[in-house]
C-alpha cells in the first residue's frame, strides 16, 4: 500500500486533492510511533494546498501533522504558531478543534512541556465525559496533575530541577 501511495504522492497526473491525500497518509505513517513526518513531505502538501486550491479539510490535516513536526523538533514557537493558525480553521466543529486540541497536546508532550499537556488533555477529557453524558471523575485527577506540575515549575525555578528521562521504548 505504501508504494501505491508513493506512486500516486509522486503523479503529476493525478489531481491535488490525490496527491495531498496520498502524502498526508504518507506524513500519518512517518509520524507514528514517535517518528518524525519529512519536512519536505509537509512543504509539499502546502504547495498543492496551494496551487490546486484546496479547501479547509486538507489545511486542517496539514496543521495536525505540522504540530507533530515542530513537537518533534523542539520548535515550541513553531507549534504554537501552527496551533494558532489551526484554531482559525476549525471554524465553530467542535470536533474538529477537539481534534486539533489532541494534536497539540501530542507536540506539547514531543516538546516535554508536560505540564501543558495535562492542561490540554485535561479539557479535552472533560469534554469528551459532557458529550458522551457522563459525571467525569478526572476533575479531582486533573486537579492534582495541575498542582503536581505548578510544585515542579517552582522547583525549577528555584534549582534548576528537570522532568526525569524517560525510559526506552521496548520494541
Amino acid at each position: 500500500m505504501r508504494i501505491e501511495l508513493e506512486r500516486v504522492a509522486d503523479d503529476g497526473a493525478a489531481t491535488a486533492s490525490e496527491r495531498f491525500w496520498a502524502h498526508d497518509a504518507l506524513a500519518y505513517w512517518e509520524s507514528r510511533d514517535g517518528g518524525v513526518p519529512m519536512l519536505e513531505r509537509l512543504r509539499t502538501m502546502a504547495n498543492l494546498i496551494e496551487a490546486g486550491g484546496l479547501d479547509r479539510r486538507e489545511k486542517i490535516a496539514l496543521k495536525f501533522k505540522e504540530l507533530i513536526y515542530y513537537g518533534s523538533t523542539a520548535d515550541r514557537a513553531g507549534v504554537d504558531r501552527v496551533f494558532a493558525e489551526g484554531l482559525k480553521l476549525t471554524i465553530d466543529d467542535v470536533s474538529i478543534e477537539q481534534m486539533l486540541r489532541f494534536n497539540y497536546a501530542v507536540a506539547q508532550f514531543r516538546l516535554r512541556a508536560f505540564c501543558d499537556v495535562i492542561k490540554t488533555t485535561s479539557a479535552l477529557i472533560s469534554e469528551y465525559y459532557r458529550g458522551i453524558g457522563l459525571r467525569e471523575p478526572w476533575g479531582r485527577v486533573s486537579t492534582s496533575a495541575q498542582g503536581v506540575c505548578r510544585s515542579i515549575a517552582a522547583a525549577k525555578e528555584s534549582n534548576g530541577a528537570k522532568w526525569p528521562e524517560l525510559p526506552a521504548r521496548r520494541g
